[in-house]
């Protein structure tokens, strides 16, 4: 297997280069990557590398001196120069002080990559000794050692082997395993399809690869640790810490970086920190602090700690019988129902598998009924999102009460786009107001929305709806603000920002009108009644 360094002041870099070719599929490891010169120079003793890719300007070292004295040392080590086109004059003298060749960045591609390192290689001396074992497995097997890692991480997990067997066979094929105890992090991609496609690395493989080579190096600047992929989306890291807040504070670093580099961030659970418990335990432990996540919008690190002084219950059938039948082409109540089911669920902390089991059915129910209640119509209707799609895949409880709020909307529009129900204009009046909850709507707004006179769309509006504009744009801003501050989590202020009303006093003898509780007596995780 040969050695290959990568010497570059920038993660993206790094990353990209190890992680843009499944190197130990052709021969190669990636055995170090360092962030400068100097780093890189002390690393060489230890590592011994074969090839060793280095950026040419660098803080501290550049690269002209750090080739001058690589090859002083090591002349066997055949050394490949990243630059950029305005660097041509370095890249000449690199040359002479004993680079190989050179690569510019901007024209990197990984098959072009490396039949550049194989022929490079050609001529560099085949004398080295013989690979380990676990190395012949990779090479005659055509598997890496990341699929090795979790394979034996899988079969450790689901019972088939000794704990201590385990630990001696993972330090066996990847030392940066942190023996015993490790802190075990357990981690999801939000919103995981489309981050993938927004993410310039949206191969699958390639994208993997990248998210454990991030995560891992961040894990070096703590001590070290692995990171594995777990079904897609997720990822378990046993990082080598005592620390609880180093851990807390490695998610928040890891979730920065992934922004930056890679458009995506995680939720992430921890499990205790230097307690000595069983990796099963621990791994227990981190899965379960991470579905709390669920329940928070902006907490995106649960510990075991938090997590385990609280209980998910498991039933969910009492709140799925009491879901009514949609009757006519009113929507409201059905949405009503809804609405408090969510919040049924935040109160008692039903499991998040759970609650997507059961709004799930609730999908199909409503699916079904406003196909039913449509075709009676000679209407044909489907939702827009399946919800066998949708809703399995939702990160928190409030994007399962967004999906049901656009089919909602999807339903009315259908129903009032084919003349039943509402009349079309006081749909469209009361469509705008939702989506301009935080602006104050004035009686001649809403009578231009659907092209009426004031006088007239004010006497309509009343006998459609059963109330004045002002009545019902400030009851829809008070449910919004109950909303958010249920299960958005947000303080009463913070409420009344979000739909446009910014005197506290106001805010409060609105809410106690339209709500029938002050918004001091409304608490989070409460259903509150009228």
């Amino acid at each position: 297997m040969r050695k290959i360094m990568i010497i570059d002041d920038e993660m993206l870099v790094r990353v990209g280069l190890k992680s843009c070719v499944e190197w130990e599929k052709h021969g190669y490891t990636i055995a170090a990557m360092a962030e400068n010169a100097l780093e890189g120079l002390a690393m060489m003793e230890s590592v011994k590398p074969d090839i060793v890719i280095t950026d040419i300007r660098m803080p501290e070292m550049d690269g002209l001196t750090f080739i001058e004295k690589a090859k002083a040392r090591y002349p066997q080590t055949k050394i490949i120069v990243l630059s950029c086109y305005n660097e041509l004059d370095y890249v000449k003298r690199a040359m002479k002080s004993g680079a190989e060749d050179y690569i510019l960045k901007l024209s990197i591609e990984p098959e072009k990559l490396l039949e550049f390192i194989r022929r490079l290689d050609d001529d560099q001396s085949q004398t080295t000794e013989a690979p380990p074992r676990r190395q012949e497995r990779i090479n005659n097997g055509g598997e890496n050692l990341l699929v090795l890692r979790e394979s034996l991480l899988q079969r450790f997990l689901a019972g088939g082997m000794p704990e201590d067997d385990f630990v001696r066979e993972m330090r066996g094929l990847d030392a940066r395993w942190p023996g015993e105890s490790p802190v075990l992090i357990y981690g999801g991609i939000l919103q995981y399809w489309s981050a993938l496609d927004r993410s310039e690395i949206n191969v699958k493989p390639l994208f993997k690869y990248s998210c454990i080579n991030i995560l891992e190096e961040l894990m070096q600047e703590l001590g070290g640790g692995v990171a594995f992929e777990w079904q897609d989306r997720y990822y378990l890291l046993a990082l080598k810490t005592d620390d609880i807040q180093k851990a807390i504070d490695f998610c928040h670093n890891a979730n920065r970086t992934f922004t930056q580099y890679l458009n995506l961030s995680f939720s992430w659970g921890i499990s205790s920190v230097g307690a000595s418990k069983s990796i099963r335990s621990l791994f227990r432990e981190c899965v379960n602090a991470y579905a709390w996540c669920f329940y928070y919008q902006n907490e995106t690190v649960v510990t075991s700690d938090i997590a385990g002084a609280q209980e998910f219950l498991a039933t969910d059938a009492d709140s799925y019988d009491n879901l009514p039948e949609m009757i006519g082409t009113d929507t409201r109540d059905y949405a009503r129902k809804i609405q408090e089911m969510l919040t049924l669920f935040v109160k008692t902390h039903v499991h998040p598998g759970s609650v997507k089991r059961t709004m799930l059915r609730v999908a199909y129910e409503l699916a079904s009924a406003g196909r039913r209640i449509a075709a009676g119509a000679g209407l044909e209707w489907q939702p827009k999102e399946d919800p066998l799609d949708a809703l399995p895949n939702t990160d928190t409880i409030w994007q399962i009460g967004d999906y049901f709020k656009r089919t909602l909307s999807d339903l009315d529009a259908a129903f009032s786009a084919a003349g039943i129900g509402e009349r079309p204009e006081i749909f469209r009046v009361k469509t705008y107001v939702d989506q301009h909850i935080r602006e104050d709507i004035s009686l001649d707004q809403a009578a231009k929305v659907c092209g009426m006179s004031r006088s007239y769309f004010s006497s309509l509006f009343k006998k459609e709806t059963g109330e004045g504009l002002n009545d019902f744009i400030n009851r829809r801003k008070m449910e919004r603000a109950k909303e958010l501050m249920l299960l958005h989590r947000m303080k009463a202020y913070e409420a009344a920002y979000a739909v446009g009303i910014s005197d506290e006093s106001y805010f409060s003898k609105l809410f106690k009108k339209y709500i029938g509780v002050s918004p001091k007596r409304l608490k989070t995780n409460e259903i509150t009644e009228k």
